[in-house]
């Protein structure tokens, strides 16, 4: 037998870009989660670090897309930022994911494809969802041909819109185990501006509204029956 419940509230979903896996391990425990403060720390690309049978984590998240066009050739820019803390290990983890995609919408032909292949830098969250900003250089790899190139990245974020919040609790239970698991998101609406640059063009010259901050906490426990 299989039994899972999951109930939802808020008005909009929200993306968590911090995953937690949990490990099979006998342990009863109350799941907790620790807010902590935001800092500048500095960052380098990536991992979440191991996971138990009762895991925590907490994280932020600013995300933009940036879009131009030069006659047939349109350009779509992505930048997102991370600050993440899983427990237990105190794990924490600042990083940032690029990716420049450029195509000619009149022959639809794929000019470039280049994705961020790391990042040196900082990521600050301000309190509330109210301000993020990511500064530091990432590699960025072609797939089209297999080159790379590093672009320089200075953006921030400032909130605009009403926060929406999304809470998610769900129970599975087997035979052999018990999993429970709570989510706890906010995210709004926000104004990215600023640079990402290669040396030559800005591929972030226009502020966007295409853009979210967003925070998450939340954990699991896992129960195996031996």
């Amino acid at each position: 037998m299989f039994a899972r419940i999951t109930s939802k509230v808020g008005k909009r979903g929200l993306v968590a870009s911090g995953l937690v896996t949990v490990a099979l391990v006998a342990v009863v425990a109350l799941l907790a989660v620790t807010l902590l403060p935001s800092t500048g720390r500095t960052a380098h690309a990536s991992g979440t670090g191991g996971c138990f049978a009762v895991c925590t984590f907490k994280n932020q998240t600013a995300d933009a897309r940036f879009e131009s066009s030069n006659g047939c050739v349109v350009t779509d820019t992505f930048a997102e930022g991370f600050d993440n803390l899983v427990r237990p290990g105190n794990n924490a983890t600042q990083t940032a994911f690029l990716s420049i995609v450029q195509f000619d919408a009149c022959s639809g032909t794929l000019l470039d494809e280049a994705f961020s292949q790391d990042f040196t830098g900082t990521v600050q969250f301000g309190s509330g969802l109210t301000t993020a900003a990511v500064v530091g250089t990432a590699t960025m790899f072609d797939d089209l041909t297999s080159t790379t190139f590093s672009v320089s990245v200075n953006l921030t974020w400032q909130g605009i819109s009403p926060i929406n919040h999304f809470i998610t609790v769900s129970y599975a239970r087997a035979i052999s185990f018990i999993f429970m698991s709570h989510f706890n998101g906010s995210t709004r609406g926000a104004e990215a501006s600023g640079t990402i640059s290669d040396g030559t063009t800005n591929f972030a010259a226009s502020p966007t509204l295409q853009a979210t901050i967003s925070d998450a906490s939340g954990g699991n426990i896992q129960l195996v029956k031996a």
